[in-house]
């Protein structure tokens, strides 16, 4: 009896060294196999991109241009600039797109119309790319250099002229980075205004009801002649953008254009929204124009629809000391009394080929 009990403790004690020895080869073989799963993912990731920024210039209108060098072997993709704002501590990020090949250089663009929101006197840029590389310059902190980050505006204005019988007319000037406007009126040779408010900015996005119906000057659906819709591409790509007023729906179809550009953006203007004579309003698009600011100080400026018994004149880059007296510039373009400017192909409206203008600043 004891020497069965003796041989059954023996065999059980073989019994667990066995499955130790087993449980320690499985757990050898599964750390073994997943330290160099782990290795082998380690090893085959890319090492980060080599960027560098090689200079920032201000644009004509107070956007900036980075240039950046890839130093690296390999392409690299620059999805992130972020503008740090020194004195506040805030930090904005935008979102770009830009490829580099190994030793090339490229530009990326930061329009006005973003930088107007931040405080430029004191920024450092920095760069992310898909990797996760970041790059600062902090040559950007010279207020000498960048001041106050913006230029004089760029000034556009709309004029109307009422009557051919007569000298009455209105006008408005606006700056569309900021989209405050100046409104002035001209009646019997008296002088008003300015009216001063600011005109809406539709971003990212790509239709838009103004009215359903003609309003009341009490009941105006914005309080401003104008109306700036940014295009989202920067013209990168055609675009269309559709309006909803009281007279129906309207597709305008911007076509993708080459060159290096800062922005892109579409003005509608309601010729007869007037403070000092008011009146009912219906939609704004008595005339309609597509203006695009390239980085080397050109403007392109086309019509897409002009209308009304009104004669129109479009200016660009009205000194600041001529708001109140437009009649010693000159017009880009002027549109007569009565006349009906559109070109509508396939159900959009496209720009009007003889009424592209380009003026350089």
């Amino acid at each position: 009896m004891k020497q069965h009990s003796a041989s059954s403790k023996t065999i059980a004690v073989l019994l667990l060294a066995m499955i130790s020895i087993s449980t320690s080869l499985i757990a050898y073989a599964w750390l073994t196999s997943f330290t160099n799963s782990v290795e082998t993912d380690i090893s085959s990731q890319k090492k980060p991109s080599l960027i560098k920024i090689e200079h920032v210039s201000k644009l004509p209108s107070g956007g900036i241009a980075i240039y950046v060098r890839n130093i690296g072997n390999r392409k690299t993709v620059i999805d992130s600039v972020y503008v740090k704002d020194n004195e506040k501590g805030t930090i904005r990020r935008y979102y770009v797109d830009v490829e580099i090949k190994p030793h090339e250089v490229s530009e990326i663009i930061l329009p006005a119309l973003e930088l107007s929101r931040l405080n430029m006197s004191k920024v450092k840029i920095m760069l992310g790319s898909t990797e996760g590389v970041v790059v600062k310059l902090s040559a950007l902190q010279s207020t000498s250099t960048y001041g106050s980050g913006r230029k004089t505006p760029t000034y556009i204005c709309f004029q109307a002229f009422r009557s051919k019988w007569s000298s009455d007319t209105h006008w408005v000037i606006f700056d569309y980075i900021s989209g405050k406007y100046w409104l002035y009126d001209r009646t019997n040779d008296v002088l008003e205004g300015p009216y001063v408010s600011y005109a809406p900015i539709l971003r990212n996005t790509n239709e838009y009801t103004i009215a359903t119906s003609w309003t009341s000057w009490s009941q105006r659906p914005i309080d401003s002649p104008v109306l700036i819709v940014i295009n989202p591409t920067k013209a990168s790509e055609d675009w269309v953008f559709t309006w909803h007023d009281p007279h129906g729906t309207w597709r305008f179809y911007l076509r993708k254009l080459n060159g290096d550009i800062e922005i892109d953006f579409l003005v509608f203007w309601e010729d007869i929204f007037n403070p000092y004579h008011k009146s009912s309003l219906d939609d704004w698009k008595d005339h309609v124009v597509r203006v695009t600011a390239f980085t080397n100080g050109t403007f392109r400026i086309a019509v897409f629809m002009a209308k009304g018994g009104y004669k129109h004149s479009f200016y660009l880059n009205v000194p600041k000391d001529k708001f109140s007296n437009m009649d010693s510039l000159n017009p880009v373009y002027i549109k007569p009394y009565g006349a009906y400017w559109s070109q509508s192909v396939g159900g959009y409206l496209y720009e009007i080929s003889d009424k592209i203008f380009y003026v350089k600043i």
